[in-house]
């Protein structure tokens, strides 16, 4: 065998070689985009027909969960139709997102109740403070109260309105 037979034995092999591993790269990126392992908008990691039942269970959940929370419904996700005829892929999925929009109403509604605590607190504080001063003959002055300083803006508005009917009120009683 001389130099130049041995010489295109090898560079058919190495073009074969590349042939192969070219063909093999371009099928497999063809069956990683079939599989569908891609990054959809939302965040969910594929686009497989169990995915996305998970996906649309979570959306149904989530919803259900919401409006459970703000009609104040006990905790249950079993008692929604959508869950009991979902197949395992989307009750799983309904679950997590029952579980997430109920926790989410919720939270804001203990918020609000805080607030509305502090505010009503500030309006006792107020009308009290608001009689005193009336009483004691000293001008219109919520602002005046070491209570109204140091409170924060929930409080502050409670103590502004109670003050202003604590010290309208007793002005109101002295004139009998």
């Amino acid at each position: 065998m001389n130099f130049y037979t041995l010489k295109k034995t090898a560079g058919s092999i190495a073009l074969a070689g590349a042939f192969l591993i070219t063909v093999g790269a371009a099928g497999s990126s063809v069956t990683f985009a079939q599989d569908g392992r891609w990054r959809d908008r939302d965040g969910w990691g594929d686009n497989r027909v169990e995915r996305r039942q998970e996906r649309d269970g979570y959306y149904d959940g989530l919803n259900k969960g919401r409006d459970d929370a703000r009609d104040h419904r006990s905790f249950d996700p079993n008692c929604s139709k959508y869950f009991r005829d979902g197949n395992g892929e989307y009750r799983e999925g309904f679950s997590r997102g029952y579980r997430e929009g109920y926790r989410q109403i919720r939270e804001r509604w203990e918020d609000n109740r805080v607030e509305r605590s502090q505010e009503q607190d500030g309006y006792y504080d107020g009308l009290n403070r608001g009689r005193e001063d009336a009483r004691d003959h000293r001008r219109f002055d919520p602002s005046n109260s070491e209570h109204f300083r140091d409170g924060n803006g929930e409080y502050r508005e409670g103590f502004r309105r109670g003050y202003a009917d604590g010290f309208r009120q007793y002005a109101n009683w002295r004139r009998w």
